[in-house]
């Protein structure tokens, strides 16, 4: 029996969405390349769960159009990825030398 099984879908995401977010501002900001890396791993590891659940859900609920519902759920995860390269950019050019 999986996690989500045990405390339905719509609270994994909710657990797993608010999550995602503060640590890929840490990860942006990081001072040393250690907390860069712990910070992605924990970011990364809440954005699978909440790709893995949110395509589940998008799949259920939409049973004619499940291909397009799941590659649009995709792209979404590729958005989140280019927005963690575009804080980290950011984060360089307001700190210069910190990376």
């Amino acid at each position: 029996m999986g996690l989500t099984d045990r405390l339905s879908r719509r609270r994994v995401l909710s657990i797993t969405a608010p999550h995602f977010h503060p640590r890929v501002l840490v990860s942006a900001f990081a001072p040393t390349a250690a907390l860069f890396t712990v910070a992605q791993l924990l970011a990364r590891i809440f954005l699978i769960g909440e790709w893995a659940v949110a395509s589940v859900v998008a799949a259920e609920g939409t049973p004619p159009n499940r291909g397009t519902v799941i590659g649009t759920v995709s792209a979404a995860t590729r958005a989140a990825d280019y927005r963690v390269s575009v804080v980290r950019l950011l984060g360089q050019w307001m700190a210069p030398g910190r990376t």
